[in-house]
Order: C-alpha cells, then sequence, then structure tokens
C-alpha cells in the first residue's frame, strides 16, 4: 500500500495502474485491494462484497497488530516479576 501511494504522488495515476496490472498477473493473486489508514478500501480488483469483507477482516488485524505492539514496546526490560496489571494484559490478550 506505502509503495503505490508513494507512486501515485510521485509519478502519477498511470504508474500505479501499471504496478496494480503487474502484480495482478502474477501467478496466485487473486485481487489487490488498497485501504486508507482507517481500512476504507480506495482501489480494488475485487467485487464489493470481497472487497468490504477482506478489507474489514485486514483492518481488524492491523489494529490488534499496533495494539499488541505498542503494549510490548512500552515495557521496560526488567528481571523484576511483572506487575498484575501486565499480567491480566497478557491473560486478556492470550484469550484473544
Amino acid at each position: 500500500m506505502l509503495l503505490l501511494l508513494y507512486l501515485f504522488k510521485k509519478e502519477g495515476f498511470a504508474e500505479v495502474e501499471e504496478t496494480l496490472k503487474r502484480i495482478q498477473g502474477q501467478k496466485g493473486v487473486q485481487g489487490i485491494i488498497i485501504v486508507n489508514s482507517e481500512g476504507i478500501p480506495i482501489k480494488s480488483t475485487m467485487d464489493d462484497q470481497s472487497t468490504l469483507q477482506y478489507s474489514a477482516l485486514t483492518h481488524q488485524l492491523v489494529m490488534k497488530a499496533r495494539v499488541t505492539c505498542s503494549v510490548h514496546t512500552s515495557w521496560p526490560l526488567s528481571t523484576e516479576p511483572e506487575s498484575k496489571e501486565k499480567q491480566s494484559l497478557l491473560s486478556f490478550l492470550e484469550k484473544r
């Protein structure tokens, strides 16, 4: 997504279309969906129903990954036992 948006800003829409066609032509590619940062599809080669379904699922996955990464990177490295708050958070994440 970032590469295609960068190409769009730098070289124009024709370059983006060309890149999408190249990707679409690769073996195993069933479709391409480009979404904005809120998970809203802005370009797709798939039907509307599939586009919305995959966009929603992918956005949920990205949001969970962001939360998980931000939680883990904010913890200081320490040999001390984990606080009850951290233990509760880990238990919650493991259940999901």
